[in-house]
């Protein structure tokens, strides 16, 4: 009777021992799936950091562009002194354009007023 117990016990054992390789099998199975998804996103990761654009490269292409934005901040500037410096000779041209006129008139009402005998 104590054979035939051990011997009950015993397949017993045999098939949890059998369960546990089996699930073992299928969680290294899933593992491995996993894995492997893992591995693919990685992949893509890398193809895709391969594809940025550097620090170097974006240092690079902001000096160039601080460059141009200078450049056309210089020459803003120098059209905005032209601009002003021609505002400025034009009040004086208006000035002196007014004393013509104003002198033409006088002397216009002068010629009028010595011939009317007034």
């Amino acid at each position: 009777m104590k054979r035939n117990s051990i011997c009950v016990y015993h397949s017993g054992i045999l098939e949890k021992i059998t369960a546990l390789e089996k699930s073992i099998g299928v969680a290294k199975t899933e593992l491995d799936r996993r894995l492997e998804g893992m591995n693919e996103f990685r992949r893509q990761l890398d193809k895709q950091a391969s594809e940025f654009i550097t620090k170097n490269e974006v240092n690079l292409r902001m000096e160039k562009m601080d460059l141009r934005f200078n450049g056309i901040e210089d020459k803003l500037n120098t059209l905005q002194n032209e601009i002003s410096e021609k505002r400025g000779s034009r009040k004086w041209s208006d000035w002196l354009i007014m004393g013509i006129i104003a002198a033409i008139v006088s002397i216009i009402m002068l010629v009028i007023s010595t011939k009317m005998g007034l």
